[in-house]
């Protein structure tokens, strides 16, 4: 009994099976295609223009390792320029002010040899030992901090113009305001909040 029950049922799943494929075989001939070849031509020269971007990240990668800032420009974010030399300013101007610290204590500390030598008020020999090694420890981080830096504003600019033909959903509003949260009691905390809302 069960084995002719399984009979029947896989009987009538074939049976269905075969009823789907000859419509959607009778649907495919029954559809006629009329293809215009003008019309055909136009659509893929068209589709061929559109597909293909003029803005390589390449570029802005190889712009930027040449010359810091200069891929930023290739993806006309004038903007960030000035961080980018700004950034390098700053680390540089620590550098060479870690390294001016560095040959101070270093100078002090050789003439601590001479016997008529006298350190400055509140300096022992220990302390600008001390020193000596915070600037070289100082200088060699913000050399690290550069060249992290450079690479960083390389991954900006090649990055920036991967998104250059990405289309945002003219849809999406980003809001930022004030917001009230609920807290334990009848207490209320103030905040700033921000809202993502995506129109229908």
């Amino acid at each position: 009994m069960i084995t002719k029950t399984y009979i029947l049922f896989f009987g009538l799943v074939l049976q269905g099976l075969f009823v789907l494929a000859q419509n959607n075989e009778t649907n495919k001939s029954d559809v006629i295609v009329v293809t215009d070849s003008l019309h055909q031509e136009k659509k893929t020269e068209i589709n061929q223009t559109t597909s293909v971007s003029t803005h390589d990240p390449r570029k802005a990668f190889w712009y930027s390792a040449i010359l810091p800032g200069l891929g930023q420009a290739y993806n006309q974010k004038y903007w960030k320029m000035p961080l980018v030399y700004g950034g390098f300013f700053f680390l540089g101007y620590q550098i060479s002010n870690y390294n001016a610290y560095n040959i101070r204590f270093k100078n002090m500390l050789h003439n601590t040899k001479n016997p008529d030598y006298q350190l400055p008020q509140g300096y022992t020999k220990e302390s600008v030992e001390r020193n000596i090694e915070r600037a070289l420890r100082e200088r060699d981080y913000m050399v690290v901090w550069t060249a992290a830096f450079y690479f960083i504003q390389i991954a900006d600019a090649h990055i920036d113009a991967h998104l250059k033909d990405f289309e945002l959903n003219p849809d999406l509003h980003v809001k930022l305001g004030p917001s009230l949260e609920p807290l334990m009691g009848s207490s209320m905390s103030a905040g700033i909040g921000i809202t993502f809302k995506i129109a229908p």
